[in-house]
């Protein structure tokens, strides 16, 4: 029996991804940005909603790609980036001091225009992630499915908007001029492997502590130290990146469900106006976060967008940002969401 399910799941995941490959060359050729990602959303989402997707994809699916996002990022680091990362500290507190409060703003914007409770409101316009939002509703007996709605709904729009926001760009060269660091576009190489194992290593010991995204934290920090103190690891091939982004927009697309649709529907219009406040909050962090620091544009759009650290990774890439500056503030936003967040919820004004 147990092998029937594993047989089911194997053969759902590889239709996942058919389906994502076909949205992506598809959006390739419409010259989409962020087309493998933004492909794979599109194609897979439009089976879910026809009722004839993957009905079950493994969570240990999710967890690698996780891991092989996590390792990309944690190969950027070298021995001199701890130096440079002492100017994040305070773009990260104004990058996670504007999201925790931009979510209790936005959910009492949509408190006011539904019948929900304030707690299932903030969650949903809390950006702590998908999966980590709904959980959190169930422990605090929130409206877990008008959270998954609101979730989707920001990420969707969010995936969608700043892609197009930041296309001219995108066309033109990268933010900082520079090739991407630990990649290559050749063959594999066994040496490959070794990465591969110093973020698969991190990512479990991550998972054993019960870390917050702990295929992302892990890997990133087990190769980023490891590069950093001991030696610089050897490259992996930069299509591995591109097909675990073609499985990322795949379990995206998944959450569109029929059900999803019909919830989605019914609360149009609160989803949307909030959604919107929350896309015009985050060009206005954009726009402090630009004087703050002297940064491009995108390099600073990327990390004050309401998203999530693997998406926004994904887009600093492909758009031409700084993966690194992106993924770590995203990376401090989401932990300070999900750190304070519920301790937040869980006082008696609610």
């Amino acid at each position: 029996m147990e092998i029937g399910l594993w047989g089911r799941a194997l053969y759902e995941t590889a239709q996942l991804y058919v389906v994502g490959w076909l949205g992506w060359r598809l959006f390739e050729r419409l010259r989409v940005p962020a087309a493998s990602l933004l492909g794979a959303i599109a194609a897979v989402g439009a089976l879910q909603l026809a009722g004839v997707g993957p009905a079950h994809v493994p969570g240990t699916f999710k967890f690698a790609l996780q891991i092989i996002l996590g390792t990309f990022i944690g190969l950027r680091f070298r021995s001199d980036t701890w130096e440079h990362l002492r100017c994040l500290a305070a773009p990260a507190a104004l990058v996670s001091g504007w999201m925790l409060a931009s979510s209790l703003v936005v959910g009492f914007v949509f408190l006011k225009l539904t019948a929900v409770t304030p707690v299932t409101a903030i969650l949903g316009a809390a950006p702590g992630g998908l999966a980590e939002m709904s959980m959190l509703a169930i422990s605090l007996e929130a409206d877990a499915l008008v959270v998954a709605v609101l979730q989707i709904m920001r990420l969707l729009s969010i995936l969608i908007v700043i892609p197009f926001l930041a296309v001219r760009r995108a066309l033109s060269t990268s933010a900082n001029g520079e090739e991407e660091i630990g990649t290559n576009s050749g063959t594999w190489e066994c040496r490959a492997l070794v990465t591969l194992a110093v973020g698969s290593a991190g990512a479990a010991l991550a998972r054993i502590f019960n870390w917050p995204a702990a295929g992302l934290l892990g890997s990133l920090l087990a190769v980023g130290l490891t590069s950093s103190f001991y030696r610089e690891l050897p490259a992996i091939p930069a299509e591995l990146r591109i097909w675990a982004q073609v499985g990322i927009g795949g379990l995206v697309g998944l959450s569109f469900t029929p059900l999803a649709w019909g919830k989605l529907m019914a609360m149009a219009i609160p989803v949307l106006t909030s959604t919107a406040v929350l896309i015009v909050s985050g060009l206005v962090l954009a726009a402090l976060l630009r004087r703050l620091t002297g940064w491009d544009a995108l390099t600073c759009l990327l990390p004050a967008a309401p998203g999530g650290v693997t998406q926004f990774f994904i887009l600093a890439c492909e758009l031409g940002a700084d993966p690194l500056k992106v993924s770590l503030l995203q990376l401090a936003r989401l932990l300070t969401i999900l750190g304070l967040l519920p301790l937040l919820l869980r006082l008696p004004v609610w």
